[in-house]
């Protein structure tokens, strides 16, 4: 995927072709990466439940323990955790798109480790459990590192 400044149609041809599968164009909401990682990221054999025909990606579980940390004092922790992972995704998606176009299997597996942590402590398992896919592949310099592989 490609996240872009531009809503140019060029744009959206160039991101295609180019060997991206999509484009979001910044800013992007959380909703709209969901809907982008559900189009295009199945789940095959893994349970989801379905909202409103979305898969639900986080588990709430994750946020309710972070709201929890220390309630009283008045800071909207859980605000400040997915504002602070929503900048780490934007970031993200430029190096991990410039560390895939470099063929950088070293440099892609530290940023998937990075950020399947950071998916992992907010209750994004799902995203969590692919991006541990794409490190192992990252690993193993003979594998592609495409969504199909």
């Amino acid at each position: 995927m490609a996240a872009t400044a531009s809503a140019s149609l060029g744009d959206f041809e160039d991101a295609l072709a180019s060997g991206m599968n999509d484009a979001l164009v910044k800013p992007f909401s959380v909703l709209d990466l969901e809907r982008m990682l559900v189009k295009h990221l199945p789940m095959k054999g893994e349970q989801t439940t379905e909202l409103g025909g979305l898969k639900t990606l986080i588990n709430d579980e994750a946020l309710h323990v972070i709201a929890n940390i220390n309630p009283g004092s008045g800071v909207d922790l859980v605000d400040q955790v997915i504002t602070l992972f929503k900048q780490q995704v934007s970031l993200f998606i430029d190096d991990i798109g410039n560390a895939t176009r470099k063929a950088d299997a070293d440099k892609t597996r530290r940023l998937v480790h990075t950020m399947k942590s950071s998916a992992m402590n907010i209750g994004a398992e799902v995203l969590g459990v692919r991006l541990a896919q794409i490190e192992a592949a990252s690993r193993d310099a003979g594998q592609t590192l495409t969504p199909d592989g």
